[in-house]
């Protein structure tokens, strides 16, 4: 059963996936539990990825549903956790383009299901596909974001952040067991600075963070953000997003995600805002510092990448 962050977004795909191998079509319409509805649309999904969603099949809110319902107008329905074979199955409902929520864990739930004929991994070679024997040159050719899966993506964040702070003195070292909740290790040259970071697709606070003198950090174009978990908590408490502590994200699962920036948050935010590079910064007057500079600033204000204050 899937129980990590995408857990929702799991069961939605695995749902759908057991209606098609049991009518062989698609369903037209899902029921949820509004907990669910709610976990998907606010926390999993960005909202140009909830209108691809609503593009393709109706999601709607039930409080009389256990779980979730596949259905169509035919009448027929397929309730989440049937037991019908996938393995025939082409394309599915994970594999939808565009599509890809945003995980906190370090893998994706839909993995788990992977073997058991409820669900496939679209990266797996074939046993009997021959190894290769040429050499082809190296294509430098740019991706699309918006087309790697889950884990393509923290990976390819990771080495973005990595190089940006690179450029403010630190290497990075990645962690595989998720250390006091960081992802990786953020060490400066100075030899006394070492962080903790968790690198979120967007600005998150949870109860699982608290008291570890963790830093997270997500991106928000067209420039990074990493702030100590405890200290911007603290000022949430005390703005006008307090009402954030009242949701059911917050009091049934400890945490909560902001799917999009208004300007308010961006204001609370500033101070967490990483410069842009030394090239960037000859256009840029009010970001002149170097990496030293920056260092000593986190020595008397706890935080070592952000504007002047």
């Amino acid at each position: 059963m899937p129980n990590g962050s995408d857990k929702n977004w799991v069961r939605l795909c695995l749902t759908i996936d057991g209606f098609r191998a049991r009518f062989d079509v698609w369903p037209t319409r899902l029921r949820a539990k509004p907990d669910i509805v709610e976990d998907i649309r606010e926390h999993l999904l960005t909202q140009e990825s909830w209108g691809l969603l609503a593009k393709k099949i109706q999601l709607l809110s039930d409080p009389g549903v256990e779980s979730l319902i596949a259905e169509d107008d035919a009448g027929r329905e397929c309730a989440y956790g049937s037991d019908y074979s996938t393995q025939s199955l082409g394309v599915r409902a994970a594999e939808w383009p565009s599509i890809t929520p945003i995980v906190e864990d370090e893998l994706s739930n839909y993995s788990v299901a992977i073997g058991n004929g409820r669900a496939k991994d679209p990266e797996t070679t074939k046993p009997n596909d021959p190894p290769s024997t040429t050499h082809p040159a190296i294509g430098f050719i740019a991706i699309d974001y918006k087309l790697l899966n889950a884990r393509q993506k923290e990976n390819f964040n990771f080495q973005k952040l990595s190089a940006v702070l690179a450029d403010f003195g630190f290497t990075t070292m990645r962690l595989n067991d998720d250390w006091r909740g960081a992802d990786f290790i953020a060490q400066h040259l100075d030899g006394q600075t070492f962080l903790g970071v968790q690198l979120k697709g967007r600005l998150v606070v949870a109860t699982k963070y608290e008291r570890k003198e963790l830093y997270v950090a997500f991106f928000e174009s067209p420039y990074w953000y990493m702030y100590p978990h405890d200290e911007l908590l603290d000022v949430l408490k005390g703005s006008d997003k307090k009402n954030m502590f009242e949701t059911v994200s917050w009091r049934k699962r400890g945490g909560y995600s902001f799917p999009r920036l208004d300007k308010k948050l961006f204001e609370l935010l500033e101070p967490y805002r990483i410069p842009h590079s030394q090239a960037d910064r000859r256009s840029r007057p009010t970001d002149r510092r170097s990496g030293a500079d920056i260092a000593d600033v986190s020595k008397r204000r706890k935080h070592p990448l952000g504007p002047e204050m």
